[in-house]
């Protein structure tokens, strides 16, 4: 008869398989895509939600230097110590590891996450790299299908980009008059150069 093998629900991290026809014949036989397998064995394979995060800066280069949180921020029990960690091999490092909390600092390549189970997460920069702003927190639901929801504008597929912008210094000069008494006054201009 004609079989199809459905995955109801995938375990926390991974994406639900896709289903898979087959055929058992009257002589036990086992049959998939015109094929017969010998060892009539169905094997079901889930693949991990994957999410890549760029640190970069105004000019599109990667930016190491900052340390960076991702907390999960449902009610639900998970365990983000199991999660993969790829992406820190070149001057980046991972942080101690909490049951909703992963710390990091991005080396000169961007970090991915396998296994990073459905739900809501906050991205947060804790520290920018000397001379860059801090960005702001970036919300982000991972769905069922392990795409990406979120207002967030810099988001291709499952990858997120944050952008920090330098720090810019402000310098302010103020011309000033001291009388003859040590009185002093600030002067300002009217635009023309002027003084008064």
């Amino acid at each position: 008869g004609k079989w199809v093998l459905h995955e109801e629900k995938a375990p926390a991290g991974y994406l639900s398989a896709r289903d898979i026809a087959f055929t058992i014949e009257n002589n036990g036989e086992v049959r998939r895509d015109g094929r017969t397998l010998e060892d009539k064995t169905i094997v079901m394979t889930d693949d991990p939600i994957t999410v890549t995060i760029h640190k970069i800066d105004e000019a599109g280069k990667l930016l190491p230097g900052a340390q960076l949180k991702l907390t999960y921020v449902d009610n639900e029990t998970v365990d983000l110590t199991k999660v993969k960690v790829l992406g820190t091999e070149d001057g980046g490092w991972i942080g101690a590891r909490e049951q909703k909390v992963i710390r990091w600092g991005p080396g000169s390549s961007a970090v991915t996450f396998q296994g990073l189970p459905v739900g809501h997460y906050l991205l947060e920069e804790e520290y920018a790299p000397a001379e860059y702003k801090v960005a702001d927190p970036v919300s982000f639901e991972i769905k069922e299908d392990g795409s990406l929801n979120t207002e967030y504008q810099d988001v291709r597929e499952n990858e997120i980009v944050i952008t920090d912008g330098k720090i810019r210094p402000v310098v302010q000069i103020v011309k000033a008059f001291v009388d003859a008494d040590g009185n002093e006054y600030d002067l300002e201009t009217d635009g023309s150069g002027a003084y008064f």
